[in-house]
């Protein structure tokens, strides 16, 4: 399966069909999805327009990198500022990491992946709400523009 993404040979739709029974095993057919079920999803979802953005990425317009590097810095500093809630949330606090250095480089590439996936599949840009948003990230303090 890895070759056939780096050499762009694959199809979405069966990358996710051969993602679903392992991303969400215990779905039953039939019966209304839950919140597991649609957090398995959008997990599937990533993981296409990763392979996605990887099997064009020699074909990739600066411009949508722009737009990529904009969205992935927005959402570091909205992930950042939300963090305090999302840890407390009951049951999957604990899924959320502590927003630091490391974990913005660590997540950089694969999330960068999924901001061009997204776009080039017909995803929508983030559009910033007018303003100035920031967040410290221990040694790096990144702030983010409407402009």
């Amino acid at each position: 399966m890895a070759d056939s993404i780096y050499r762009g040979r694959f199809q979405q739709d069966e990358l996710a069909q051969r993602l679903r029974p392992v991303v969400n095993p215990n779905r039953a057919g039939g019966e209304p999805p839950t919140w597991r079920d649609e957090a398995a999803e959008a997990t599937i979802r990533l993981a296409v327009a990763r392979a996605h953005a990887i099997s064009k990425l020699a074909d990739i317009p600066d411009e949508v990198f722009a737009v990529a590097r904009a969205s992935h810095l927005f959402a570091i500093v909205m992930y950042s500022n939300n963090w305090p809630a999302l840890s407390q949330m009951p049951h999957v606090g604990s899924w959320y990491e502590e927003p630091t250095l490391d974990m913005a480089v660590n997540e950089a590439c694969s999330q960068m992946l999924s901001h061009l996936g997204l776009l080039l599949m017909g995803g929508s840009p983030v559009v910033l709400p007018p303003g100035e948003y920031r967040a410290n990230l221990g040694v790096l303090e990144i702030t983010v523009t409407d402009e």
